[in-house]
């Protein structure tokens, strides 16, 4: 079967160098983006924005097979070989245009003749959406250095042996360590790393950390911790009313000593249900957003929607949710207050239920 090639729109490359005319390319020692499309520009300062100057950065891949390698020779007219790593087929341009030929390991462009990289080279891409920049079109990056090409290929041919798969959120990153290359000498190079970030909400949350809830009248921005604050108070005083009515019942009426010592035994009781209560606001959380997941099910990736909550202490938790709960919590605005009981499976939070303790809809046009 013919294999497909296919072509995703993009954004820009991803770089940590940038060339100089007439020289060589300059290591920057952080991340940029570039494009040739000027219509791509504010993604670009986006980027910027989001990653200023930075050295680590959250990447989403969305295909299995992200990362490609190919053997590639250059000349001052640019590309002039190249033969994917697998491949024993490669393409060479000549005046006649392109033609294939037999890549071999043996190649005399591919043997190293005392310099420090030969002729013919491998060279991997990248490809990946930058979540908080763009999930709609692509940036590539061309990798160059060897122990980088490795690192990447490595880590992800780990991940496919152990059966998982390659779709999801992970840090890439770039560090500068000491190397010796083939002829003895030794540089410094920012070598490029990665590693899984299960912490990425795919939905970028407010500085601030607040959410606007719709009222009535006027929006009214709450902030989360405050909002289940109002709904303890609420229940704090609800039960402090009725301690506080027995209490004058006692007065008013002189009980005997016997049903001053019930009723002291029902405040007690009534005292230990509100501590009750207000442990229960440990499993409140505020909705922030949703987002989507894929988690691997009978071998292959299935998507799933994850709820982007905050807890009562403002910290963001992103948690599975059941597929019968996936239309009603889509439907649901920022600040919807819920009550869940999580449960932790590897590096993954789930909830088999969710109780809506204050629900908001979403306005939809008609």
């Amino acid at each position: 079967m013919e294999k497909v090639r296919k072509n995703y729109p993009i954004a820009g490359k991803l770089q940590h160098g940038e060339k100089q005319e007439g020289k060589r390319v300059k290591e920057l020692g952080y991340f940029i983006v570039k494009s040739k499309n000027s219509n791509m520009q504010f993604l670009l300062n986006k980027f910027n924005e989001k990653y200023p100057q930075q050295k680590k950065i959250n990447i989403r891949f969305f295909d299995e097979n992200p990362f490609s390698i190919r053997f590639a020779r250059y000349n001052q007219g640019g590309n002039v070989c190249y033969c994917l790593e697998e491949s024993i087929q490669a393409k060479e341009k000549t005046k006649n245009g392109w033609k294939s030929i037999e890549c071999k390991e043996d190649c005399q462009y591919r043997a190293f003749n005392g310099t420090s990289r030969p002729a013919c080279n491998r060279e991997g891409t990248l490809k990946f959406l930058i979540p908080g920049v763009s999930t709609d079109r692509i940036f590539i990056m061309k990798i160059t250095g060897q122990t980088s090409i490795d690192r990447i290929s490595d880590y992800i041919t780990l991940q496919k042996i152990q059966g998982k798969s390659i779709i999801g959120d992970y840090v890439l990153t770039l560090n500068q360590e000491e190397q010796l290359n083939r002829v003895g000498k030794t540089f410094n190079n920012y070598v490029l790393d990665i590693y899984k970030n299960e912490g990425i909400i795919s939905q970028e949350i407010p500085q601030t950390n607040q959410i606007t809830v719709p009222t009535e009248n006027k929006e009214k921005v709450v902030k989360p911790k405050e909002k289940i604050k109002v709904i303890k108070e609420d229940i704090k005083k609800q039960s402090t009313d009725t301690t506080k009515g027995k209490k004058e019942t006692k007065v008013n009426t002189k009980l005997s000593n016997e049903s001053s010592k019930d009723n002291k035994e029902n405040t007690n009781k009534i005292e230990e249900k509100s501590a009750s209560n207000m442990d229960e606001f440990e499993n409140y959380y505020v909705l922030i957003g949703t987002s989507k997941t894929n988690i691997l099910k009978d071998g292959k990736p299935t998507e799933y929607t994850v709820g982007n909550f905050v807890n009562n202490n403002d910290e963001p938790v992103d948690v599975i949710v059941p597929p019968g709960f996936k239309k009603e919590l889509e439907e649901c605005e920022l600040g919807t207050v819920v009550e869940l009981n999580l449960s932790k499976a590897g590096d993954k939070t789930f909830t088999t239920d969710i109780k809506f303790i204050e629900k908001h809809k979403k306005n939809v046009a008609a």
